[in-house]
């Protein structure tokens, strides 16, 4: 029973009888089946210790269990330690250095509480050999008693004064220490046979003894007189006991599984007895540890003093009734264990006996200071956990090579705390990330909108790293702040940008709100909803007087004038000497075809997507990728525009059917009709492109049309192929005429770095280069039907890693012929995922320069975001057949040859 519940519940009264206190400590393997408490009770016979007392799991520190024997006159006090590692067990939050100081000192306290009360004080060692780190503890225990003997001597003076002995002294003796050691050497003979006689261990006990006085008393362990000696050793009695093999307690598993792994044959280590010579049955039967105790306790009871007791009466040794020891004992006990952080004495004695600690203090403290001077070296005002964390661990790393002891996890901690407090007093920065992946360079704070904390100031984030961005037509260009939300990545930038007039509708009415990323008129009204402020064509008579440097083949009919108020409205009052425009031409024999061909508009088709009518009706995947087929006019919403589903993102074919994007990341834009561009001058409107890359590559395509209504819009329009080159036709008898038409069509890929660098690509692995005279001969096929990446490296910088292109913009120049090029990009950033983003199929009028400006960021709700910056190689891939041209007058079918 733990010894302050014991002498709580201890009945002393009537109790005159007196005692002997022996206490009990030692060492134990863990590995050892057999506990110390155990072995006390084999010796006495009696069980002074319950199985829960002795059999317990776990012990967080010191411990001192009790048991009393009133028939055997005997006080049996057992410690319990970290020595004793079968019984304790290290607190799992600290490690052995940080753990083991403490553990110390209350073992020091609680052993000398024991040397205050016992006469005897039993060693159990786990080997045969005497362990000198008990010198060092009994050196201590002197100190300890001279500082602390006057206050026990008040105490025993106030608790038991009929004790005058032990009060004079402040202890019951000076406590006889005896050792018993546990597996000792086998001794074989040369015939096999084990030698267990019992002369053979009493020699080596003999030995043992000789070794251990002599080091006591080198040691000054051991005084004369005793009375000063915080120990004594028996003069005539044996103090040490070897425990033989047969007396150990043994494990009978062990035995057995042992017996039959040996095939039966019995292990001399766990059976002596049976391979003893036979002259041990004359010899005087083994000593037990009960008869070694039982005559030490004997001498006392006896008054059994030392031979030079008489030579010095200031010898003690008291035998005290039980009712006084439990009085002394219960005070003693809370004055060195309970209540010792209020001795001062005590506290010095910590102090002498953590030698080790008093140096990893000092070293500690000052590793620490220079640990955290490098942790504030070059501090910025402002940063990210990542590099608090990276200057946390070079401290760390310091601090850990230059600290030692005990104290090295309690300066780590301190590190810890002190450089937590320094980051988090007003530098942290903001942990938001842009789309680029690049941090906010601004102290904490919430960015508008946001309630998270009150106390955080509110400000927008800002990186600090800006880019050089081309508006959608590419006319202007303007600095680019690092984007930290999509909407401002593809959309904000450039339909909110004040710098980029240039790209505003002058009538422009569409309703973004509604989630439709961009709407494209019909061909009938394209010429009202499409214009484009600041790039107005000119006047015919200006057109006439172009260079004649110009080849044939880049001669276009000649456009009417435009107003520069109404777009392409024809102003035929104000300019009464101008032709009709080719292009309301164009859409009135679109309006007479559509009804005519109807039936035949299942074979008008891309990729197996239906393209819908010429004049402009919706596409059937519009809803899924949020895009706006009919015209511009203002349009309420109704009830079931409300229950439509919007997302954050790019479309992509991961998208649920059904849902839109809050905002457009792509748009399309006419820019002017197709005279706006001139072969052999490039794009000299648009600026930054690269030296010989600002040209698009021709695309001469064939189509099929029908005959009739060719010739027929040849005769309404005046107009001809500037080659004076007849239509090539086949005739068939039941289809009618067949014509094969040959269309130009002008396409480049156009690509642009974070430095606002823009180039042309002639193929997918190179860029476009051009010098001399004319454009450059190279064709269109080569991007037009090839997988293009969608990142390049630019040339603007000549090491890896290289900065990075994006495919930006998507140049088509219609030809001047009733036929529709429909676009359809799809991109997929990443190769090594199934996500593609689209937009699905999107007609391009006639006799127009558009430009389709793809996304500056990639992202798909709730998963990756693609932007690349920079790289070794071109990266992503741009699907091949973005674009193709239909005609509007197909070949008639079989049945529509015949009805006619």
């Amino acid at each position: 029973m733990e010894i302050s519940k014991c002498l709580k519940e201890l009945d002393t009264s009537g109790e005159g009888k007196e005692m002997c206190v022996i206490s009990v400590l030692g060492k134990k393997d863990i590995h050892e089946h057999w506990t110390i408490a155990g072995v006390i009770n084999d010796a006495f016979g009696v069980d002074l210790f319950e199985q829960e007392s002795w059999k317990r799991e776990t012990t967080k520190g010191c411990r001192i269990d009790m048991a009393v024997d009133l028939r055997m006159s005997l006080v049996v006090l057992h410690l319990i330690g970290p020595y004793d590692l079968s019984e304790f067990e290290f607190s799992p939050d600290k490690n052995f250095q940080s753990n083991w100081p403490a553990l110390e000192r209350e073992y020091m306290l609680s052993l000398f509480f024991l040397l205050s009360l016992s006469h005897l004080v039993l060693f159990i060692c786990p080997t045969a050999e005497f362990d000198t780190n008990y010198v060092k503890k009994f050196r201590n225990m002197q100190w300890l008693r001279e500082r602390l003997s006057t206050s026990i001597a008040d105490i025993i003076r106030n608790n038991a004064p009929n004790m005058k002995k032990w009060r004079s002294n402040a202890r019951l003796a000076s406590p006889r220490v005896l050792f018993c050691l546990m597996r000792p050497p086998t001794f074989l003979r040369p015939d096999g046979t084990v030698e267990a006689k019992r002369s053979t261990y009493r020699r080596m006990e003999g030995c043992l003894e000789n070794l251990i006085h002599d080091i006591l008393q080198s040691s000054e362990v051991i005084k004369v007189p005793l009375s000063n000696s915080i120990i004594s050793l028996p003069e005539k009695e044996a103090f040490v006991y070897v425990m033989p093999p047969d007396e150990q307690p043994k494990n009978i598993a062990a035995v057995l599984v042992t017996q039959m792994i040996s095939d039966g044959n019995p292990d001399p280590t766990f059976c002596c007895a049976d391979n003893r010579s036979d002259s041990h049955d004359a010899e005087v039967p083994f000593n037990t540890l009960g008869t070694f105790l039982g005559n030490h306790i004997s001498a006392v009871l006896c008054n059994k003093s030392p031979k030079d007791a008489g030579l010095f009466p200031n010898f003690v040794f008291e035998r005290p009734n039980l009712e006084a020891f439990v009085k002394v004992a219960t005070v003693l006990h809370n004055y060195l264990i309970v209540d010792y952080e209020n001795n001062d004495e005590i506290g010095n004695f910590f102090s002498y006996l953590d030698i080790d600690t008093t140096l990893s203090k000092k070293l500690c403290s000052y590793a620490l200071s220079l640990a955290e001077e490098i942790y504030l070296k070059e501090l910025p005002p402002f940063y990210l956990r990542v590099e608090h964390e990276s200057r946390l661990l070079q401290a760390t790393q310091f601090l850990s090579y230059e600290a030692r002891g005990c104290l090295v996890e309690e300066a780590l901690a301190k590190l810890k705390s002190s450089c937590e407090e320094v980051w988090r007093n007003g530098r942290q920065q903001c942990e938001a990330v842009s789309m680029c992946g690049n941090p906010c360079s601004l102290q904490l704070h919430r960015a508008p909108g946001e309630e998270e904390d009150n106390s955080l100031p509110v400000l927008a984030h800002d990186s600090k790293v800006a880019f050089l961005g081309t508006c959608n037509g590419g006319h202007s260009q303007s600095i680019r702040h690092d984007p930290f939300d999509l909407r401002t990545a593809n959309y904000s930038f450039y339909e909110e940008n004040p710098d980029f007039t240039c790209c505003r509708f002058s009538n422009r009415s569409q309703d973004y709100k509604s989630g439709r990323p961009f709407a494209a008129a019909s061909f009938e009204e394209e010429n009202e909803s499409l214009n484009v402020s600041g790039s107005q064509e000119r006047p015919a008579s200006a057109l006439s007087n172009r260079s004649a440097s110009e080849s044939e083949e880049e001669k276009e009919v000649v456009q009417p004038t435009v107003s520069p108020s109404e777009g392409d409205k024809v102003q035929e009052s104000d300019q009464p000497n101008v032709t009709t425009p080719i292009e309301s031409v164009i859409s009135a024999i679109c309006r007479s075809s559509s009804s005519e061909g109807s039936e035949s508009e299942n074979d008008d088709d891309i990729n197996g997507k239906p393209l819908g009518d010429v004049a402009g009706e919706k596409l059937d995947d519009s809803a899924f990728l949020g895009i706006n087929l009919g015209n511009f006019e203002n349009e309420q919403p109704g009830e079931n525009e409300e229950e439509v589903k919007t997302y954050v993102g790019v479309p992509n074919n991961t998208i649920q059917h059904g849902m839109q994007p809050e905002f457009p990341s792509y748009a399309i834009v006419c820019v002017g009709s197709s005279s706006k561009y001139t072969h052999s001058r490039g794009l000299r409107d648009q600026p930054n492109f690269s030296h010989g890359s600002q040209y698009l590559l021709p695309w001469d395509v064939d189509v099929s049309v029908d005959g009739d209504k060719w010739q027929e819009w040849q005769i309404k329009t005046g107009t001809f192929y500037a080659r004076g080159a007849p239509l090539k036709k086949s005739f068939h008898k039941k289809r009618g005429v067949e014509c094969i038409a040959r269309v130009k069509v002008f396409v480049g890929y156009e690509y642009e770095c974070m430095r606002g660098h823009r180039f042309m690509l002639r193929s997918p692995v190179s860029m476009l280069k051009h010098s001399g005279v004319g454009g450059p001969k190279e064709k269109a096929e080569n991007i037009v039907q090839e997988d293009m990446p969608l990142w390049f490296p630019c040339s603007c910088r000549g090491t890896k890693p290289f900065l990075l292109g994006l495919l930006t913009r998507i140049h088509v120049v219609t030809p001047k012929a009733p036929v529709h090029v429909c676009v359809n990009p799809r991109i997929q950033p990443d190769t090594t995922q199934d996500l593609v983003f689209m937009i699905g199929l999107h007609k391009l009028g006639p006799s127009k320069y558009w430009i389709v400006r793809l996304p500056f960021i990639y992202h798909n709700p709730g998963g990756p975001t693609f932007w690349k910056g920079e790289g070794d190689a071109p990266e992503g891939l741009v699907f091949k057949h973005m674009l193709q041209v239909d005609p509007d007058f197909p070949p008639q079918s079989k049945d529509e040859s015949i009805s006619s």
